[in-house]
């Protein structure tokens, strides 16, 4: 029997080759896979083809490259596919988890929401498990299942961080910026990433006059949004729109200063632990996914209240909305220098406990256990 991880490797649709968060948790689990010795094979699919040039951008490409080319006995196969239940309309219908082959199959599946369109919850009908990233997903997919009569268990198996990436001693990137402090948030505009309340906090309580810098890494999208009809005397903002290999992307957290993320709702919150790993304070929401990992040890939580959301799919449901005033007052905070060494020192121990091998680990154990 062998595990065959089924999912994308280099991207999907519409994204810049290997930033979307699908294809770098699955390159990540399938390494940790092989490192902790699993019979793994890959099965990846997108639209990237195996573009050699990803060799100096993605760590373990000839290595991926041989999985995806060793033989796959789909009769006495566990089967885990990481995409969305039923993939129409955004993506090809037939890497929807009704088409999955293998003696066992699983489900893998990153979602945040409280509620599923109705085909998702038929297609967890028909999977033996289905592994969410974090208890907080976990509990919300269990729950909208569970409504529906569905029985399929839900595991919930954390995310890791790969520290030879994402450590303090990484060279910080050169930024095109001379203000001397430098927030930091990463990703595209996305109002469930709680942007909207970043740029809101941070054009309220700082001005041109201040010595800082929003650096937006926005992973190779356009994002306008963020520098759009700025106020006169706006606090500078620099948005780094190159595709910075993921060898690279160490350097842009320990060229900054703090990470803020006012996310409404977070299955995971990688960023968040890979700014730890780097030794960067977190600034972040006291609800969601990351607070697996993170506590009022490692982060300064912001405070957050229950909101009416609009989820994809004309679906509606709770989310969780930060205060800008209370970010307002952390930003401040963090920007005079009342963060605290001690916080830094446990989001580092806390990086070192959610490894991708741990991860891998307890993906074999519910393979096992099925």
């Amino acid at each position: 029997m062998h595990i065959v991880w089924s999912g994308c490797i280099w991207g999907g649709v519409q994204t810049v080759a290997g930033e979307d968060s699908f294809s770098i948790v699955n390159r990540n689990i399938v390494r940790a896979l092989h490192r902790i010795g699993a019979d793994v094979r890959l099965d990846a699919w997108e639209v990237w083809e195996w573009n050699p040039s990803y060799r100096e951008k993605f760590l373990g490409f000839d290595l991926l490259l041989a999985l995806s080319q060793r033989e796959k006995d789909f009769s006495d196969a566990v089967t885990i596919r990481h995409s969305w239940p039923v993939c129409n309309p955004y993506y090809d219908a037939r890497l929807s988890w009704n088409t999955i082959k293998g003696r066992v199959r699983i489900g893998f599946f990153i979602w945040e929401s409280e509620h599923m369109p109705r085909p998702w919850v038929d297609a967890a009908a028909d999977v033996d498990m289905i592994i969410a990233i974090s208890p907080f997903s976990a509990s919300r997919i269990e729950q909208e299942l569970r409504s529906y009569g569905v029985p399929t268990p839900v595991q919930a198996i954390p995310l890791g961080v790969d520290r030879r990436l994402f450590h303090p001693a990484f060279p910080p990137r050169i930024l095109d910026v001379t203000r001397s402090f430098r927030f930091l948030y990463v990703g595209g505009w996305q109002i469930r990433k709680g942007t909207d309340i970043l740029l809101e906090a941070y054009l309220g309580e700082f001005s041109d006059a201040d010595d800082v810098t929003l650096v937006v890494q926005s992973r190779g999208e356009e994002n306008p949004v963020w520098t759009a009809a700025l106020p006169p005397h706006a606090p500078h903002i620099l948005i780094v729109r190159d595709s910075i290999p993921e060898m690279e992307m160490g350097g842009v957290y320990t060229a900054c200063h703090c990470l803020v993320h006012p996310t409404r709702l977070e299955g995971f919150g990688m960023t968040m632990l890979e700014a730890m790993a780097c030794g960067v304070p977190v600034l972040c929401s006291d609800v969601g996914g990351q607070r697996v990992f993170a506590d009022e040890r490692n982060a300064i939580l912001l405070p957050t209240y229950e909101e009416q959301y609009q989820f994809p799919f004309d679906l509606r449901g709770t989310a969780y909305h930060v205060e800008v005033a209370v970010l307002r007052q952390a930003m401040r905070e963090v920007f005079q220098g009342r963060y605290g060494s001690k916080r830094i020192e446990e989001g580092l121990r806390t990086a070192e406990a959610f490894s991708w091998e741990r991860c891998a680990k307890q993906i074999v154990e519910c393979v096992e256990s099925l």
